[in-house]
């Protein structure tokens, strides 16, 4: 089984896991089904950005890490759950919406439970992204991301759900930014960059005014954009002022933000994502929270294809990083690049399609 870009799947490809999107308590594909144009014309209409898909010509012996982190039902019941808690706050009363945002901490602990019991399984991100709505995935995916890095930094599991459930709520203020500001698809003028930067603290006082969490709740919001150097917003706080929450959760919403697909950009692939936010240690991001973010995330998710730097291409079977085994396409021969002598000075230069 191995993950298939949406511009790359074919009709008669038989779908190796459940595939959900946040509109719908079914799946919209099953394991086991073969997909045809008009399973792969939905799959577009939601925005999906590939699926996972059986090769019987490699049994699944040979493909190391290929279950997804987080099974797809949690994640409708996440997405589900963050829907429905975004569309309270705008739309209920404040006692409904405050109701529904403390049962997100069930979500949370499920969360928690999968990533603890996973924790030697790196993130794949396009397997935490399989959703058509970016606005619920995005908080879903940096909830799963930043609970991962607290778990590598050994944050105990007792405080995890603390941290869950501020990165799920991270980004409520933007409710409260006009929509048309938030959906620009070209660049923000300065006045609109503005209105954009008051979306912690429209969340701070959401959260303050709803006594939602403990007391420094509100603060972890507040402060996810702050940087190590004192430049972000709306602060300016430096180092160790800024909360570690807010510093894992500033690392994970960047991640997810690079890699996902906005209306003004394409998305970076994981590995030069994952480059600007090492680029960025000492300044923008706390060190020891991007060492922890480093030693989960998958750079090269297996079943995608990459370029290497002796103008081979080859699809990944396995993830070591930056030198994981490989299939070379025009042979079939299986390399270790970690391991295999020959290979010792070839790099990985870009991902490609299949």
């Amino acid at each position: 089984m191995y993950f298939v870009s949406i511009n790359d799947v074919k009709t008669g490809m038989t779908v190796g896991q459940d595939v959900f999107t946040s509109s719908a308590d079914a799946a919209l594909l099953t394991k086991g089904q073969q997909l045809t144009e008009r399973f792969i014309e939905r799959m577009k209409e939601h925005g999906l950005p590939g699926v996972y898909i059986y090769d019987a010509d490699h049994p699944t012996p040979l493909v190391l890490n290929n279950q997804p982190i987080i099974s797809p039902q949690l994640k409708q019941e996440g997405l589900s759950a963050i829907e429905h808690m975004f569309d309270a706050i705008e739309n209920s009363t404040s006692a409904e919406a405050v109701k529904v945002i403390r049962h997100l901490d069930g979500v949370v602990d499920n969360l928690i439970n999968s990533l603890s019991y996973n924790q030697g399984v790196l993130i794949n991100i396009d397997d935490i992204k399989s959703y058509d709505d970016y606005t619920y995935h995005h908080s879903m995916s940096v909830s799963i991301l930043s609970i991962a890095i607290g778990i590598a930094l050994g944050i105990p599991r007792s405080k995890l759900n603390k941290l869950g459930q501020c990165a799920v709520l991270h980004d409520i203020g933007k409710i409260f930014v006009p929509i048309e500001i938030i959906n620009k698809p070209g660049k923000l003028t300065a006045a609109e960059f503005q209105e954009i930067k008051k979306h912690p603290l429209h969340g701070y006082a959401y959260v303050k005014e709803h006594n939602i969490g403990s007391p420094d709740v509100g603060e972890i919001i507040c402060n996810h954009h702050e940087k190590i150097d004192g430049a972000g917003y709306p602060r300016g706080l430096k180092g160790r002022d800024i909360h570690l929450y807010s510093r894992i959760i500033s690392v994970a919403d960047v991640y997810d933000a690079l890699t996902s697909q906005r209306p003004y950009r394409t998305p970076s692939p994981p590995s030069e994502a994952l480059e600007f936010i090492m680029g960025g240690c000492g300044t923008a991001f706390d060190y020891e929270v991007v060492n922890a973010f480093v030693a989960k995330v998958e750079l090269y998710p297996v079943g995608s294809y990459v370029l290497l730097s002796n103008n081979e291409k080859a699809r990944v079977l396995s993830n070591h990083k930056s030198r994981p085994v490989v299939e070379i396409a025009d042979s079939g021969n299986i390399i270790d690049m970690y391991r295999n002598p020959q290979y010792l000075n070839v790099v990985i230069k870009c991902g490609e399609h299949a």
